[in-house]
C-alpha cells in the first residue's frame, strides 16, 4: 500500500510538468482549432490529458495526502478524462509501435514536409526525421506512463472511495 502511494505521487509529480506544457500548447491550438473546426478534436482530448493530471493531483493532496473529503464532482471528472486520455494515449502508443515497424512512413511525412517546402531552416531531411522519431517516443513513454498512472488511480478511488461521501 505505501509503495503504490509512493509511486504514484512519484508518477504525479513526473507528469504534472508536461501536463502544464501540453496545457500552454494546446490554448495556442485552441485558437488555431477555432478556424479549422476538424482539428478541435485532438484539442479536446489534449486538454482532457491536462484535467486529468490536475484533478489526480487535487485528489492526492487533498483526499489521500490531507485526509479531507472530496466533492462526489472531483472522481467524476478524474473518470471521465481518464477515459479520454486512456483513448489517447492508446492511439500514441499503436501510432509509435507502427512507425517503428514500417520506417516508410515516417520517409514519406518527411518526403511531404520537403515537397511542401515546411522544414525549418537549415534542418535537413535526416535530421527532420530524427525529430520526428524522438518526439514519437517521448509521447510513447509519455503514454505509457500515463496509462500505468490511470491505472493506479482507479485502484486508488475504489480504496479510498470514503472520501468521496
Amino acid at each position: 500500500m505505501k509503495t503504490l502511494l509512493i509511486v504514484y505521487r512519484v508518477l504525479t509529480f513526473i507528469l504534472l510538468p508536461i501536463a502544464a506544457i501540453f496545457g500552454f500548447i494546446d490554448l495556442s491550438l485552441l485558437l488555431m482549432a477555432l478556424a479549422n473546426p476538424a482539428a478541435l478534436l485532438p484539442v479536446f482530448a489534449i486538454a482532457c490529458i491536462v484535467i486529468y493530471v490536475f484533478t489526480s493531483l487535487s485528489f492526492l493532496t487533498k483526499g489521500i495526502m490531507g485526509g479531507r473529503q472530496c466533492k462526489p464532482s472531483l472522481r467524476d471528472w478524474i473518470r471521465v478524462n481518464a477515459f479520454v486520455s486512456i483513448a489517447f494515449s492508446a492511439l500514441g502508443i499503436i501510432e509509435y509501435i507502427t512507425l517503428l515497424s514500417n520506417k516508410t512512413v515516417v520517409a514519406a511525412v518527411v518526403k511531404q514536409a520537403m515537397q511542401q517546402q515546411s522544414l525549418p531552416a537549415g534542418m535537413s531531411a535526416g535530421q527532420l526525421e530524427q525529430m520526428l522519431l524522438s518526439f514519437l517516443f517521448f509521447f510513447f513513454i509519455f503514454s505509457i506512463v500515463l496509462l500505468i498512472h490511470i491505472y493506479m488511480t482507479f485502484r486508488l478511488l475504489k480504496q479510498f472511495d470514503y472520501l468521496f461521501k
